[in-house]
């Protein structure tokens, strides 16, 4: 090929080659939306940072994804430039550290108004999760909590709505769960029943707090953990009939 012009050429063929990529710097959110992950059940982003030699897994107590990258990056660039105490101090002080001020009654209504979800699903997730609500922080109001025309069950309604979502803690709905089974007759019909109940609530009241509610709560402080998180259920319960009769020697005689 004839070359008139070699500074033009070196020119062309500079330009023909392939660019690369240029990746996202630290100060941009991309760069920390690619960073962010889930832990467990928790509804918050976590968020693994490297500064000064130090390593840290950090929640970003928030569901919002946006929100949680930005917090990344700033107390990134804070514990690079000024080390892991002063970033800490800002992001993590013991007395102002960012917690759930929800009541229930709050939470239900946030549940309610999110799209996709039928309102008579709801109304069973949010009565479910209100027995054991109102179990654990022992509100029983006798029977005065079923009859809807009176003041009974409106202030029974009052009372557990008003409990904090923060109080209700893994631990003490497992210790629902074990102190609801003790109170069954132990044979095995009644435990049978009481097993499958439980489960039904627990899967019900749990189903409130699910992926596709809480994406839509935007940037709103929830309890870390949630209420449900590591809540074991009890094991699936055969429905097969088990004869309690047993064969004898009779069973067997011939005639005479």
């Amino acid at each position: 090929m004839q070359i008139d012009d070699d500074g033009a050429q070196l020119n062309r063929a500079t330009t023909a080659l392939p660019k690369k990529p240029a990746g996202h710097a630290k100060t941009d959110l991309a760069y920390w939306r690619k960073r962010l992950f889930k832990q467990s059940r928790s509804p918050n982003w976590y968020v693994e940072l490297s500064a000064r030699g130090q390593r840290r897994k950090l929640s970003l107590e928030t569901p919002n994804k946006e929100t949680a990258a930005g917090r990344a990056r700033d107390i990134y660039q804070l514990a690079k430039f000024t080390g892991w105490p002063a970033a800490l101090s800002k992001y993590r002080p013991q007395t102002t550290e960012p917690k759930s001020d929800l009541t229930l009654g709050e939470y239900i209504t946030l549940a309610e108004s999110v799209a996709g979800v039928g309102p008579i699903t709801l109304r069973s997730y949010a009565s479910a999760l209100r027995k054991i609500v109102a179990d654990v922080c022992g509100i029983d109001m006798g029977l005065k909590k079923f009859v809807s025309h009176g003041s009974g069950h409106h202030d029974w309604l009052s009372r557990v709505h008003a409990v904090k979502l923060a109080s209700l803690t893994p631990q003490k709905i497992q210790a629902w769960k074990r102190t609801h089974l003790s109170r069954t007759g132990q044979d095995p019909v009644s435990q049978r029943s009481a097993k499958t109940t439980v489960n039904s609530y627990l899967r019900s009241a749990r189903s409130l707090f699910s992926k596709r509610i809480l994406k839509h709560l935007g940037d709103i402080v929830l309890p870390d953990p949630l209420p449900f998180l590591s809540v074991e259920f009890e094991p699936r319960q055969s429905l097969k009939y088990r004869s309690v009769f047993r064969r004898t020697g009779l069973d067997h005689q011939g005639p005479g």
